[in-house]
């Protein structure tokens, strides 16, 4: 009988904590991937503390025929391996040792990541010294990154210094009071970014201009916290969870060939806050406008908005917003609307006359000429093209 996976019914257990950035992300992708397949059940739990005996005793019981989780809740939680017959995801690095043919590792392209933000710092100029600051329990992800951080700066000559807290120099102020400034520091997560942020302005350094700090994950709570707030590389989580769910749907059809022990997800980009921030003026002028139209642009917000947060005048913003942009700032609010139009058309099954008003669009007609300028299709047409591939059209 040919497996048919909308029709074929699924007991799927979610084990993804939600405090995390990357968590809430993975689900979200998960969840455009799992619309495609209505017959499937899913009992989600977001916290740890919901792995109750009850929980305990339906997996063992083969209550469920797919898990998907992360590998540290994997490691820590051996039930969840406690039936071969049950297909498992996970999100993260896969051990050497687990040869288990019904399992999918999903994992970020880390050495990519280690890279990405190495480039970044180069593109900013001319930095005396860089280093990289690992997570304080060893981690293959966060070793991954440091290697990939020192290859790409190998490339013109630089060495990146990767901070051990095991070294005769323990503290972090210490590491930090002995780079060279101005210095360039990448974290492995936003998290131990903090760290070097709160550490950097308790030794007395100015951030960016004598310590300019990257982390990884974008967590925007956390990235958006600190003063100033911390430039992030954006791993693509979303793309982690779409995988998790086709990983899952390619376990459940047991076809010989195409089951993969390990799907690397590259796409990674760069989200600029302060913490990397150009040093002239008029760049951190731009950020700062950035940042507000990112924040408010589904708000109807209007130039006159943009250019009361900047607290400047409207000629000095539009002539920066040309010399940095390269387009005007209505050019610009107009963009990231069109971009949150398409994400919401690809995450949702709104009609395209509510997306437009949700996202200050008053004119579905009006929006339809200016998504079709940008992308070239219709609303309708290009939310077909652009669905999953193998979600039903």
């Amino acid at each position: 009988m040919c497996y048919n996976p909308r029709m074929t019914r699924r007991n799927i257990l979610i084990l993804l904590w939600s405090t995390a950035a990357s968590g809430r992300d993975f689900l979200y992708g998960l969840s455009i991937y799992l619309k495609s397949r209505p017959s499937w059940n899913i009992r989600l739990m977001p916290t740890a503390e919901e792995l109750s005996p009850d929980i305990v005793r339906s997996i063992r019981s083969g209550a469920f025929d797919g898990i998907v989780t992360d590998e540290n809740t994997l490691a820590s939680n051996p039930v969840l391996r406690a039936r071969k017959e049950t297909s498992l995801v996970v999100f993260g690095t896969r051990p050497l040792e687990d040869k288990d043919k019904n399992v999918t590792y999903i994992q970020n392209d880390d050495r990519m990541i280690g890279r990405l933000g190495a480039q970044h710092f180069l593109g900013l100029g001319n930095f005396r010294s860089f280093g990289f600051v690992p997570t304080v329990v060893p981690h293959v992800w966060s070793r991954d990154r440091a290697e990939g951080f020192a290859e790409e700066l190998a490339k013109t000559g630089q060495t990146a210094e990767v901070f051990d807290k095991n070294s005769r120099r323990r503290s972090l102020t210490a590491w930090l009071r002995q780079l060279p400034k101005p210095c360039a520091v990448m974290a492995a997560w936003d998290s131990r970014a903090i760290e070097v942020v709160e550490t950097a302005k308790k030794a007395g350094f100015d951030i960016p201009r004598q310590v300019a700090v990257l982390g990884v994950d974008n967590d925007e709570l956390i990235c958006g916290f600190t003063s100033p707030s911390i430039s992030s590389v954006y791993p693509p989580h979303e793309e982690n969870g779409i995988a998790a769910g086709k990983a899952l749907n390619r376990l459940f059809a047991k076809t010989r060939g195409k089951k993969k022990p390990v799907i690397l997800c590259s796409g990674a980009k760069i989200i600029q806050r302060e913490s990397t921030a150009p040093l002239t003026p008029a760049a951190h002028l731009i950020l700062s406008a950035l940042e507000f139209i990112q924040k408010n642009a589904t708000r109807n917000i209007r130039v006159d908005d943009v250019v009361r947060h900047l607290k400047v005048s409207r000629r000095l913003a539009d002539l920066r917003f040309q010399e940095f942009q390269g387009e005007s700032i209505l050019e610009t609010i107009t963009r990231i609307r069109l971009e949150e139009v398409a994400k919401r058309l690809l995450t949702t099954q709104l009609p395209a006359s509510t997306i437009a008003k949700t996202c200050g669009f008053e004119d579905v007609s009006y929006l339809g000429k200016l998504f079709r300028r940008k992308y070239g299709e219709t609303l309708q047409r290009w939310r077909k093209s652009h669905l999953p591939d193998d979600r039903p059209r």
